[in-house]
């Protein structure tokens, strides 16, 4: 009976340490849910990371002159990386606004590069609320963009719920 509880006892640590791992968080898990209530959320995934703001003073919505602009930052693999998106429009309430390099479209800031409104190659920005009395701005977004000696930037599933600056 002796010879058995050390065995045991040198087991039980390596069962305990078994039992505690966790599975990772798919990066579509980490994003925030789309919600229309000015939750002050913002994410999407960047070439399949998850990319969300730490707090809310990583986002910001600001809409005037008939021009929407939203913004943020957040850190992907240990960089801080940003982007905006501009829609030169006025809003007409809910619906789908193509993004192009004219009117419309995005810039993305890595650690490495810089993607800019006329590298856009194509994208959408679908707006599900637009209130100008509670100054709330909601929505998704997906886009692709390139640039010279850089890898293609797919940006995918966002999703924002911004009150924005009238």
């Amino acid at each position: 009976m002796m010879k058995r509880i050390p065995i045991l006892l040198f087991l039980l640590p390596l069962l305990a340490v078994e039992c505690e791992e966790d599975d990772p968080v798919a990066p579509i898990d980490q994003l925030p849910p789309e919600t229309r209530t000015g939750e002050y959320t913002f994410g999407c995934l960047v070439n399949g990371e998850a990319f969300v703001p730490e707090s809310t003073r990583d986002i910001t919505a600001i809409y005037q002159g008939g021009v929407l602009q939203m913004g943020a930052d957040a850190k992907i693999n240990n960089a801080v990386e940003g982007f905006s998106i501009s829609l030169r429009d006025s809003l007409l309430g809910t619906q789908n606004y193509i993004l192009d390099s004219r009117q419309k479209g995005v810039e993305f800031i890595s650690s490495t590069c810089r993607y800019e409104y006329k590298g856009l190659v194509e994208g959408v920005l679908t707006i599900t609320r637009f209130d100008n009395i509670d100054f709330i701005v909601s929505g998704t977004f997906k886009f692709t963009t390139v640039t010279q000696d850089c890898d293609t930037i797919r940006v995918t599933d966002g999703r924002f719920d911004i009150p924005y600056i009238p």
